[in-house]
């Protein structure tokens, strides 16, 4: 997978969290997509990172990744994001 292709998957996820209604601060949430694995074991991973204001948009970031991105195993996703402690 060429590097554009991490950029292009990236910019896709995070514009449809931008555009997530049930997400209140999308600016919030940073995507980045990387290669993970071993030499012969390599695979795509996107990285939902930063913070939200409770566990459901959470869990909306990573469905919305999921969507776009398929329902295939070939790429994972790593949901980071956190609800920070008042």
């Amino acid at each position: 997978m060429a590097h554009t292709d991490y950029d292009r998957m990236r910019d896709q996820v995070q514009k449809r969290i931008n555009q997530e209604p049930a997400i209140a601060d999308p600016s919030r949430i940073s995507v980045r997509a990387e290669k993970v694995g071993g030499l012969f074991k390599r695979h795509p991973v996107v990285i939902l990172e930063g913070t939200i204001s409770n566990e459901s948009e959470g869990s909306r970031a990573a469905e919305v990744a999921r969507a776009v991105l398929g329902d295939s195993d070939a790429v994972e996703i790593e949901n980071r994001l956190v609800v920070p402690l008042i």
